[in-house]
């Protein structure tokens, strides 16, 4: 797991020379699709399997790992991680890691902005509010307190969405991510 496409070229660039043929690489990492067919032509064969979760749940070996490509041939080593969902084709886990983590980071951060909302319309807890509706998941994301995914990674991740297609929504959650003082504080941050 690597955190962008210029450091997954460094890194298979130095080991594709030394991968014995029938070798496989593992690309866990928040890429997208292009670069990870890109990577299929200097390695002899490379599987893309990103994850959802963060720290805690890799702990516990309870991420999700969205697999594209040949996955019969490291699902054992995948499913340590966790549960290993087939996504079809090479690629095709990349591109839903895009689509996922989107959907996660632009529902945290609409979350906190209502959150500000109901604080100011004089709503009494409005997170636990938000909690018990459509925007739980994100609610309990932005209490985590095991999980770290630095600000700089996440408005690397909707660059990575807004490189395929336009969402003026993606881009204020992206312009928002990026003026925060601390680029490695954790999402969850998006609440102050």
């Amino acid at each position: 797991m690597l955190a962008d496409a210029s450091a997954l070229d460094a890194v298979a660039a130095d080991i594709a020379p030394a991968m014995r043929p029938g070798a496989c690489l593992i690309e866990m990492s928040t890429v997208g699709p292009a670069a990870v067919r890109a990577l299929a032509g200097h390695v002899p064969a490379v599987v893309d399997a990103p994850v959802m979760g963060s720290v805690d749940r890799a702990a516990a070996g309870t991420l999700t790992v969205l697999a594209g490509g040949d996955v019969d041939r490291v699902a054992d080593v995948l499913a340590v991680f966790g549960t290993v969902v087939r996504c079809g084709a090479l690629g095709a886990g990349a591109a839903r890691k895009i689509l996922l983590i989107n959907a996660a980071i632009g529902a945290a951060t609409l979350a906190a902005d209502l959150a500000g909302l109901g604080a100011r319309l004089g709503v009494e807890d409005p997170l636990a509010l938000l909690a018990d509706g459509p925007l739980a998941g994100a609610v309990t994301r932005l209490r985590a307190e095991g999980a770290d995914f630095p600000l700089r990674l996440a408005a690397k991740d909707v660059g990575l969405a807004l490189d395929v297609a336009r969402s003026p929504l993606l881009e204020a959650v992206r312009d928002r991510l990026l003026r925060a003082s601390d680029q490695e504080a954790d999402l969850r941050e998006v609440l102050q």
